[in-house]
């Protein structure tokens, strides 16, 4: 049986929901980010950049927020492009 809900290549990136959901997709993808928001705190970001020089832990933190950010995005254009 197969239960996929997309053969495209380009969705199986572990953003986009490739099996079916439980919740509608779009509070799917909201709680996908909830909870990666939670894991994953700036705090959290700063402890793993301590290991840099002092010059380059603003712009290591800047990295890690842009690529947070960048997540973001990609969740929500899943939302508004719908993944199936």
């Amino acid at each position: 049986m197969n239960d996929l809900t997309t053969e495209k290549p380009e969705l199986y990136d572990l953003v986009h929901a490739v099996l079916p959901t439980k919740m509608p997709l779009k509070e799917f993808y909201e709680a996908y980010v909830k909870m990666y928001s939670r894991i994953a705190t700036p705090f959290d970001y700063l402890k793993v950049i301590s290991k840099y020089g002092r010059g380059r832990r603003l712009s290591a933190l800047k990295d890690l927020m842009a690529s947070f950010n960048e997540f973001k995005q990609d969740v929500f254009g899943a939302i508004a492009g719908g993944s199936r």
